[in-house]
């Protein structure tokens, strides 16, 4: 259309007869608003990449000559000395050489809402918290090439930044401007070497097949599409921040999503089950019918409560019928176990020569395990069910253990074809059934144990084998994988990492609102194919008819008359934009 208007109004001013001022505004409008509407509707919301590299702490403690200062954390180099302790933020990556009973948390990274124990030996990566103890280090890495820098890298990395809407457009524009440049060839031929036409009345047949054949509308009926369907998104709690992200959308057939947007919090919940009439199930259920009962006959000396440290809760009490001082814990598994030390001669002895009063006793004896799991949200299951009867696969990308990752898939109805993030880098297992790590991943139904760069690469290869992805995070560690995806959701209380590289961010909890952000542009694709075929069809009514005209009957258009049937045409088109349709219960790519 640019052309057409810069073919209106410099070389049709021949035979003594003024420029069209008429065709060249005609045309010039509506690619005003179709700008106006485009740039208004586009916008991005955050920055990514900001958000991931504000997150170390500015300041670090480093042995510089004898004495242990507080400097900036970016001139930090390897084989730095640094040292923190609890309430510190690992200034970089390093491995420790002097641990007194820390504990990181690197849900920052991984997911994982406890911390988890370090000690001398074990690396502590950049931007995680202490959250006990203190402990010393060697600098291994500093800036882009510690984990946060590589997922930093990696959020801005993409090695295609054309969407898939705008590959639609360019082939219908292809194609359009085929049939257009071959008609017009023709014209020319016929029209002024054939007919002798004169040049300014040949000129003005050439202009109506520019201005009749392209589909000026075009992006005008798409955005205003797009807009409607942002508006229905946004009433399900869905906040589009990429306008062409609808109808991506629609074309996703692969859904990557954290275990953390999948079940119901951080916390754990016991896994006590009655329905089945298990004896030993329905025994530590049933057996405390009055809560009372667990406190008679005995003195509350002490009580220590559940904190994210020790990982477990605490009580010493005073036998009243035998005069015996009795302790008892309960707390995460790992951590009773090491508690357990009855016939631990060494470890036993060790623990009588402190000075806690306590400490006086045989050790811990094991006494019983309860199984705990992190609940569902109630509405997940659904949400996945409905997301496999629109065709799309889901798969569980988590940084939590394999077993936790298996055991959620399974009550998912996922699957429990979950493997280490270590196979992205090593393989597949020899003697395994996949011939290559592609093979393994389509057939995975998630992986456990990833960090950023690992979601990041199972994305990628998914795109790689033809499939559009779409992911699913809350915080920074899937950030780099949002910023890759096809289409990228934030869940409702993710990080401003999250929000800054999702092109759909979620104001309410749970994934449901998913399922409409599906249905929604496949209805919306449906509106937008509708158009684009009654587009092509119109483009070659029009050349085909005008051309007969003019070579049968060696008629002569003025173009601003077809510029107004055009115009007054695709306004009434733009009500396909909400019209009834149905959605398409498989990928429309």
């Amino acid at each position: 259309m640019e052309a057409a208007a810069l073919v209106a109004i410099t070389l049709s001013n021949g035979e003594s007869r003024p420029p069209d001022w008429e065709d060249f505004v005609g045309i010039v409008l509506p690619l005003f608003i179709n700008s106006s509407i485009s740039f208004y509707e586009e916008h991005k919301a955050g920055n990514a990449v900001k958000a991931l590299m504000d997150s170390p702490a500015p300041k670090a403690k480093c042995r510089r000559d004898g004495s242990w200062p507080e400097i900036e954390s970016s001139i930090l180099v390897p084989s730095d000395l640094v040292s923190f302790k609890i309430g510190d933020i690992v200034p970089t990556d390093c491995v420790s050489i002097e641990a007194i009973n820390v504990s990181i948390d690197q849900a920052a990274l991984t997911g994982e809402s406890l911390p988890v124990g370090k000690k001398e030996g074990d690396p502590c990566f950049s931007g995680f918290t202490c959250k006990q103890g203190e402990a010393e280090g060697v600098v291994i890495s500093t800036g882009s090439n510690t984990l946060f820098g590589r997922a930093a890298s990696l959020v801005g990395q993409d090695d295609d930044t054309t969407g898939h809407l705008q590959k639609i457009l360019a082939q219908i524009g292809t194609f359009c401007l085929v049939v257009i440049g071959t008609f017009l060839v023709v014209e020319i031929l016929v029209l002024y070497a054939g007919y002798r036409f004169s040049y300014r009345d040949g000129l003005d047949n050439l202009l109506v097949l520019l201005i009749g054949g392209i589909p000026i509308a075009m992006p005008t009926v798409l955005s205003v599409t797009l807009a409607v369907g942002a508006q229905q998104l946004a009433k399900h709690k869905a906040i589009v921040t990429r306008i062409t992200a609808i109808e991506e959308l629609a074309d996703v057939t692969i859904l990557c999503s954290d275990k953390t947007a999948l079940t119901a919090s951080s916390c754990a919940a016991y896994a006590s089950c009655t329905e089945n009439q298990d004896i030993i199930d329905s025994s530590v259920v049933g057996a405390l019918g009055d809560v009372g009962r667990a406190h008679a006959g005995i003195k509350l000396l002490n009580f220590k409560p559940l904190n994210a440290v020790d990982k477990r809760t605490e009580i010493t009490y005073h036998e009243e019928s035998s005069g015996k001082l009795k302790r008892v814990t309960k707390g995460m598994t790992g951590i009773i176990i090491e508690l357990c030390t009855r016939n631990k001669t060494e470890e036993l002895e060790n623990h009588l020569e402190t000075d806690d009063p306590e400490a006086e006793g045989n050790g811990f004896e094991l006494i019983g395990l309860l199984a705990v799991f992190d609940p569902l949200r109630e509405d997940t299951k659904q949400t996945v069910d409905d997301a496999l009867a629109f065709g799309v696969k889901v798969k569980m990308v988590t940084g939590d253990q394999l077993a936790i990752a298996k055991e959620t898939g399974r009550r998912l109805g996922l699957g429990d074809h979950m493997y280490p993030a270590k196979v992205l880098k090593d393989g597949p297992i020899p003697g395994s059934k996949f011939r290559s790590l592609d093979e393994m991943i389509m057939d995975a139904d998630g992986f456990a144990g990833v960090f950023p760069e690992h979601k990041f690469e199972i994305v990628k290869r998914l795109q790689g084998l033809g499939h559009l992805c779409a992911m699913t995070g809350d915080g920074a560690n899937d950030a780099p994988a949002l910023s890759r995806a096809n289409v990228s959701i934030a869940v409702e209380g993710a990080t401003d990492a999250a929000r800054g590289a999702a092109d759909i961010v979620l104001t309410e909890p749970g994934l449901s609102t998913i399922v409409h952000a599906i249905r929604g542009p496949r209805i919306i694709f449906q509106h937008m194919c509708n158009y684009t075929i009654y587009a092509c069809t119109v483009t070659i009514r029009i050349v085909i008819c005008f051309s007969v005209l003019a070579f049968g009957y060696k008629f002569s258009f003025p173009p601003f008359m077809v510029l107004i049937i055009v115009l007054l045409n695709d306004g009434a088109i733009l009500m396909l934009s909400i019209d009834r349709v149905l959605p398409s219960s498989i990928s429309d790519s």
